[in-house]
């Protein structure tokens, strides 16, 4: 619930190889998240 979650944020500079890789090939980061929308806000978040 609400009340109890907690959230980790781990947000770190691009690491030079993928920079490089973006650079030619159009590649990315990739991440991954979860949770769910609800109606308290005009975001659903």
């Amino acid at each position: 619930d609400s009340e109890s979650c907690g959230v980790l944020s781990t947000i770190h500079t691009q690491s030079p190889d993928i920079a490089q890789g973006v650079d030619r090939e159009g590649a990315g980061d990739q991440g991954m998240m979860f949770g769910y929308a609800n109606k308290e806000t005009p975001e659903y978040m």
